[in-house]
Order: structure tokens, then sequence, then C-alpha cells
């Protein structure tokens, strides 16, 4: 099974080259398409998440130089965590230069790991002991774009949200 992110395209390969490839399955057909290279693509976003069952067909005679074959390819559509994330009290606007806690939150999907934060200024954002931290005086800066990210789909892809934290 080869597993691919939400929104990525995989390059469809057999040997010989010559085949075709359709879905075995209720998937949508226009979820493939051929690339400039004459390549095989599946579009991820078009077939949906989820296990999508291939048959590549080798058709018969003189004209293929071969016996008429058929081999079956599964093609899994990682789902992706929705995820949002918050400080500790909930504000995003502060007046202190006191660290703040960041928290991560992740429902549903394929998450293969925990989340982790970054910014701009990297050294800005820390995690110590099994908690994250923004610290605005590391950051040097009024207002800061914080990140959160959460791998899925085996670690191979990833899912982002971002969220400003002002100081004055």
């Amino acid at each position: 099974t080869d597993s691919i992110c939400q929104a990525a395209q995989l390059i469809l390969s057999a040997s010989p080259d010559w085949g075709t490839w359709q879905f075995a399955d209720s998937t949508d057909q226009d979820a493939l398409s051929i690339n400039a290279n004459g390549e095989t693509i599946i579009n991820a976003t078009k077939a949906g998440t989820g296990h999508h069952l291939l048959l590549y067909s080798l058709g018969s005679g003189s004209k293929y130089k071969s016996c008429a074959d058929t081999a079956y390819k599964d093609v899994f559509v990682a789902t992706p965590p929705t995820i949002s994330f918050m400080t500790a009290d909930s504000l995003w606007a502060y007046c202190s230069n006191l660290p703040i806690r960041l928290i991560g939150s992740e429902k549903g999907g394929t998450s293969t790991g925990y989340g982790q934060f970054s910014c701009s200024m990297p050294n800005a954002v820390y995690e110590a002991g099994a908690h994250w931290y923004y610290d605005p005086i590391l950051a040097n800066d009024s207002s800061t774009i914080i990140t959160y990210m959460v791998p899925y789909g085996n670690g191979k892809c990833f899912v982002t949200t971002s969220h400003e934290i002002q100081f004055n």
C-alpha cells in the first residue's frame, strides 16, 4: 500500500509501462490523469481520503507483444487531523513579558505524532517538559505569528495552523 497526503499527487508506475490504470472501486476516474511526461498520476484531493484500489491492465496480441494481464495496487490517502491551538489563558494579546504556555489540539484524522510549535524567531518558542511556551522577550517584537504543525499519514504529511500573539 502506498500512502499519500491529502493534497498530494502520486505517479503510478508499473512494468512494462505501456499498460493502463483505472480505479477498480467506486473512486471517481477523474482522480487519474496523464502528466506531460505521459505518466499516470492520482490526484489525492479528487480521489478523497481512505483506501483506493487501482487496476493496471496490459493488452494482448502482436501490438503489445505479450499476453493480457492485470495487477492491483492499493493507495491510501491519509486523513489530516483537524488541529487548533490556544494559549493557556485563551488570550492573544498581552501586557506582560512572561512566557506564555501554548496548547495544541488534534481531532480525527490519522495523526502520527504530537504537534510542534514554531515562529520566525526559533528560540522564542520552546518545549519544556511536556509543554510548549512562547517567550515574548526572546521574540523581541510586538507581534509574532505562532505556527502549530502536526504530522499525519505515517509522518509523511503535515497540517499546520497559525495565530498571531500581540504585546503592548
